[in-house]
């Protein structure tokens, strides 16, 4: 065996003073004699009795006095110890037998060969971790590489009984054992990158080392598809070199070096985070202060747990456009930190920051498609009191992240524990949705694009607390606007980033009394305007309500988003406001009810048959068998949430005829569902079912999002069934 193999599978082994080692078909007398000098007490064991007699001819002339030779394995009797160490270099199955694992001691460990080459290319090693665990991983004797799981062990990154606990289940999942540790919360991500970069031979570089010197022209050469298909960006070039960074060790080099000229590629690690991180600075605007220069960046310090969405212990806080350390130790100052909080919580999709303090200071929390997710990004008192105060003195709802304009509204709220922060991230430049990319299926879209082409009414977008009715509003308000031969003016509420071009008064908008006298104020304001159509963002409150509708009696077309979990709840709503039936009759032009439902990764969703049961308790009044539906199992491509973004599910009623006689006859709304069905509703059940059948989401997701009155349908008939 070549000395360097010989050496790699001693590292492995660990042999001390006190071990005793089982050597099993040696090749020779090198091995028991080199281990004799190691340990107190070697046994070799050669089957073949000729064999046997030359290795201890070997082992007398080499003076290894403590190393002995046998033909068979004796039973130990009455000394239970076992051995330490083994070594068994004959081509062995992919398991240790059970007689060798007998003879293993608690702790031990024993490696055996795979294949039949001489030397052997590779080794399994197994540790007996406790008195019924053991742990198997594959050695390579070709590249002499260490063991991830060693690595992360001896740099303190991780426990050895939580590597051992991965490994066991990598072999279950088929997972990598990076990406076993992630999920399980054992690593945080920049750890875990830093050592692999260590272990392949990489340099290992942030988000900050990139963007102070990445090449924007060098960035704009390739395609945006063909960088996130390869996973890398190039960095920057000299001398002939280029410089690229990536996550992914196995990148394609001679691909990549072929789009640069055959150019000379020096790669470089970079955890998916960080990558990310640059990647949104990029799609702030970034790439517009370094068109081909240098930009400078905040330094960034990720760490993904077992939640994708932890996003790093960096340091400080504070909005700014620079990033300078404040300390020698790479400390980011108060600024800095607020800049990298924010440009997280865009990177993340995120709807709202929460920054929430306790007795040694604070923590935050980013809400993603509906959901809180913790970042183990805590913040001492001094850095809470500097951003504290960089809030308070804000006086725009504009503020520059990383150099770029981002709309965003940020509060402070006296609690007991000190003070704590609300950040809603409203919109960066370019971010709005077109009504075209709502997610809206084509016949709701159909139906909805033509209520607004009507010249007079009340359209109501409904929907519960973070149901996506202000971005549904805003792409009404652009689709509006888009016609030059209409008017359109906008009320808004304080975290809602006005339309350009378009009218716009903002109004209070905390659900209280007076400030629907504010709103109510503000249209009749609007209304002065001569306007043809009037948006409303927070349609609350008794007056606000009677103004619309007397807007919508007027001939003016009027847009209003609202709450309501349900088109007959809304309804409902404007009839609590004291608005009669005639008068819905008259003036409501159609109701759109929408709840955002999380939407499947395309990247990793699979078909499954799942659960009839499941099935059955989610969606009670099918028809037919349940059918397969898509269920997600997490990747790189959504950071392993089994997620891509949200999709509304969405019911749409259009006020026909036969719903109108039904208002002025008094039907109450709760008892127009039949009617509805009948003459064009389309229910939150036809809209959930159809983006299941479509694998857009999944039926765990379908139960989350609905209630089961509404799963059971708008009337509580079947879906596809006829309403009488």
């Amino acid at each position: 065996m070549p000395v360097e193999a010989t050496v790699r599978m001693l590292e492995d082994l660990n042999v001390t003073e006190e071990s005793r080692v089982l050597v099993v078909e040696p090749f020779s007398g090198y091995l028991p004699e080199l281990l004799g000098r190691l340990a107190s007490e070697v046994t070799a064991v050669c089957a073949d009795p000729v064999r046997a007699e030359s290795l201890r001819t070997q082992l007398a002339d080499a003076g290894a006095a403590n190393v002995h030779v046998q033909t068979f394995l004796q039973d130990r009797g009455d000394d239970d110890r076992g051995f330490d160490r083994m070594v068994i270099m004959q081509p062995a199955n992919e398991e240790l037998g059970p007689v060798l694992q007998g003879l293993l001691s608690e702790h031990g460990r024993a490696v055996w060969s795979l294949d039949k080459s001489m030397p052997p290319r590779r080794l399994r090693r197994l540790l007996h971790v406790g008195a019924s665990i053991t742990v198997e991983e594959d050695l390579d004797l070709v590249h002499y590489m260490p063991l991830l799981g060693d690595m992360l062990v001896d740099r303190g990154v991780a426990l050895r009984q939580e590597v051992v606990e991965a490994v066991t289940s990598s072999r279950s999942s088929g997972q990598m054992l990076g990406q076993e540790l992630l999920e399980r919360g054992s690593v945080r991500e920049v750890d875990l990158y830093a050592v692999l970069a260590e272990q392949q031979g990489f340099t290992s570089v942030s988000a900050s080392d990139v963007l102070s010197r990445i090449d924007g022209d060098l960035v704009r050469q390739l395609p945006r598809k063909y960088l996130d298909y390869y996973q890398f960006l190039p960095v920057c070039e000299a001398d002939g070199k280029v410089w690229v960074v990536t996550p992914d060790v196995n990148l394609p080099v001679d691909e990549v070096r072929s789009v640069f000229d055959d150019a000379e590629v020096i790669c470089e690690l970079i955890c998916p985070t960080d990558l990310q991180r640059v990647w949104t600075v990029l799609e702030l605007g970034v790439q517009g202060r370094f068109g081909g220069g240098v930009a400078s960046a905040p330094g960034v310090q990720p760490q993904l747990a077992a939640d994708p969405f932890d996003l790093g212990a960096a340091s400080s806080a504070g909005t700014a456009t620079s990033a300078e350390s404040s300390s020698a130790a790479g400390a980011a100052t108060a600024d800095t930190q607020f800049d990298e909080i924010l440009t997280d919580a865009i990177a993340l999709g995120a709807s709202d920051v929460h920054i929430e303090p306790n007795l040694d200071g604070a923590r935050v929390r980013y809400r993603v498609h509906g959901r809180m997710h913790v970042a183990p990004r805590e913040l001492s008192p001094g850095q809470l009191a500097a951003i504290t105060a960089t809030v308070e003195q804000a006086t725009s709802a504009t503020w520059m992240v990383n150099g770029s304009a981002v709309a965003l509204l940020a509060r402070t709220h006296r609690t007991v524990a000190g003070t704590s922060i609300t950040v809603n991230v409203m919109a960066t430049a370019g971010q709005s949705r077109s009504l075209a990319e709502l997610g809206l299926s084509e016949d709701v879209a159909a139906a909805f694009g033509n209520a607004l082409n009507q010249p007079r009414g009340l359209i109501l977008v409904a929907g519960p607390t973070r149901s996506g009715r202000s971005t549904t509003l805003r792409a009404t308000t652009e689709e509006c606007a888009a016609d030059a031969a209409r008017k359109v003016v906008a009320v808004v509420g304080e975290n809602v980033v006005p339309v350009p071009f378009v009218a716009t008064t903002r109004a209070a908008d905390g659900g209280d009394a007076d400030a629907d006298v504010d709103v109510a104020a503000a249209v009749r304001e609007a209304l002065q305007q001569n306007a043809d159509v009037l948006q409303v963002d927070a349609a609350s409150g008794a007056e606000t309500i009677a103004e619309l509708m007397r807007a919508a009696s007027r001939g003016h077309l009027v847009v209003a988003a609202t709450e309501g979990n349900d088109f007959q709840e809304t309804l409902q709503g404007l009839v609590d406001a004291g608005i009669t039936s005639n008068a819905i009759a008259s003036n409501v032009a159609a109701v759109m009810v929408q709840h955002l439902a999380r939407r499947n990764c395309s990247h990793c969703r699979v078909a499954t048959s799942g659960s009839a049961k499941l099935a059955a308790s989610v969606l009670p009044n099918e028809l037919e068998e349940p059918a397969d539906h898509f269920e997600c199992s997490g990747c790189q491509h959504c950071n392993h949430t089994g997620f891509s973004g949200q999709v509304p599910i969405v019911e749409f009623v259009p006020n026909s005829s036969a719903l109108r006689a039904a208002l002025r006859r008094g039907v109450a709304p709760h008892d127009l569902a039949a009617i509805a069905r009948q003459n064009g509703l389309q229910s939150l059940r036809d809209s959930a079912v159809a983006l299941l059948s479509a694998g857009e989401i999944s039926l765990a997701e379908l139960g989350r999002v609905l209630t089961e009155e509404q799963r059971e349908g708008a009337c509580g008939c079947r879906s596809t069934g006829t309403c009488s």
